[in-house]
């Protein structure tokens, strides 16, 4: 009994699911103790490697630093020295100025007072040296002004002169040109008479002499005669009219002139300028052109007259055919 006892005691014990769970989540943790610390181990390693490195960064940044600061010291003191020195500069060139500035306002001064002396002296110099001339310059002046006058006058009656020079040869030029009308129209308008008195007188001489000598009644004769008749009356009417206008053409230009000759001295006594030469274009307007209408009015008429006589010789001629003829 004791013997069963002792191997049921040494007997092993079945493990409940908690004590399984316990040892299975210890050995894990063992497990990652081992990983932890390993890692832990080589991150050591590491950070004193790193903090090696580190401290000989830190000594060498150091020593830079120090260099640094020892150069910006020294650069410190180049450029207090430079200021220094600038400042010094800068005062003297300050003096130099200031004395310059000093020196040339003194030297203009005294050249400005020198030359106003010796101006004024020139003034007095030149005021004394034109004295003895001054009453000459005034008397003189006087003088240029009266001749002045006198060109200028002279000037107004030479322009007034060549004016009416211009106007009298103008009116001659008209009064040539009246006198050839005049000739001409009276030459012609005579003629015209002539012929027309001829004309006349030759008619009754063909319409009671003639006719009472032949003794007979003759119709292409009478015609003939008519018609000849009529031509030269035709004639004598050209030239009386022709005449006629060339006798207004005359009294126009005569007209002309004794308005050329009239105006000159008219207008020489007229100081306004502006109302001269409103008159001399009122006369323009008035004289010249209307010698180009009438004539142009006398050619009608004359082409009027020179037609007429025309159809009136047509007529005649027609008449003349259409009479009997004799035997």
């Amino acid at each position: 009994m004791a013997a069963n006892r002792g191997r049921v005691a040494q007997a092993p014990k079945p493990q409940s699911p908690s004590a399984r769970l316990a040892q299975q989540a210890k050995l894990e943790y063992e497990t990652l103790i081992g990983s932890y610390r390993e890692a832990n181990t080589a991150l050591r390693q590491k950070l004193a490697e790193t903090e090696e490195a580190s401290a000989k960064n830190q000594a060498a940044l150091e020593g830079r630093v120090q260099d640094l600061g020892q150069t910006l010291a020294q650069a410190q003191q180049s450029l207090a020295a430079m200021q220094t020195t600038i400042t010094s500069d800068q005062a003297v060139m300050q003096q130099a100025l200031t004395n310059q500035a000093e020196n040339f306002r003194a030297a203009q001064e005294n050249r400005g007072t020198e030359f106003t002396a010796w101006l004024k002296g020139q003034g007095q110099e030149f005021v004394e040296l034109a004295h003895p001339h001054l009453e000459a310059i005034k008397a003189a002046e006087v003088d240029s002004a009266a001749v002045l006058q006198h060109i200028q006058a002279l000037g107004d009656q030479t322009d007034v002169a060549a004016g009416q020079t211009t106007g009298h040869i103008l009116a001659e030029n008209f009064k040539t040109s009246a006198k050839e009308e005049l000739q001409s129209g009276n030459h012609a308008f005579w003629t015209g008479i002539a012929l027309s008195v001829a004309g006349v007188g030759w008619l009754v001489y063909v319409a009671i002499v003639a006719f009472w000598e032949r003794g007979e009644f003759n119709w292409t004769w009478l015609s003939l005669k008519l018609a000849l008749s009529l031509a030269l009356g035709g004639v004598a009417a050209i030239l009386i009219r022709r005449g006629q206008h060339a006798q207004a053409t005359s009294r126009a230009y005569k007209r002309t002139e004794l308005e050329l000759r009239a105006i000159g001295p008219y207008l020489s006594d007229i100081e306004d300028r502006k109302v001269a030469e409103e008159a001399k274009v009122a006369f323009l307007q008035r004289t010249f052109g209307r010698a180009w209408e009438d004539h142009r009015g006398s050619t009608q008429a004359e082409s009027l007259d020179g037609e007429h006589i025309k159809k009136a010789l047509e007529a005649v001629s027609t008449l003349a055919d259409k009479l009997p003829k004799a035997g």
